[in-house]
């Protein structure tokens, strides 16, 4: 037979533990962004950083594909349809990976191109 008091100080203890856990959870749940918001600010992220690398000159079309399927994700989450939203906003995002490694690979080839004439030109003062 269980005491009276333990039991009594085991159910506070749960009744406690369980109110804990349940303001925890109410807690990050109010302040954690859903999963929408989520992806679409990623995406925005992304959009800012391949406009910054110079995706604006470099891979043009990508990046307008980007930004336009992150104003739908908006539109989307504004007319409550969650999943769509989350999907243009990754579509969104994967535009924008696409329009940065696109802009670096041009970027690289620029570089590769100046270094071959730069080679170039020093091959003929040797040769000189």
């Amino acid at each position: 037979m269980i005491p009276v008091i333990n039991r009594n100080i085991s159910d506070r203890y749960v009744v406690t533990m369980l109110a804990v856990v349940s303001v925890t959870l109410l807690l990050s749940a109010c302040t954690a962004p859903k999963a929408p918001e989520l992806s679409i600010n990623t995406a925005r992220e992304s959009i800012l950083n391949a406009e910054r690398a110079g995706a604006s000159q470099h891979a043009w079309a990508e990046l307008e594909n980007a930004k336009q399927k992150l104003m739908w994700a908006e539109e989307a989450v504004s007319d409550n349809k969650v999943s769509k939203a989350k999907r243009l906003a990754q579509e969104s995002y994967i535009f924008a990976e696409l329009a940065m490694a696109r802009t670096e690979f041009r970027q690289v080839v620029q570089m590769s191109n100046r270094v071959d004439g730069l080679l170039d030109g020093m091959q003929r003062v040797v040769r000189e």
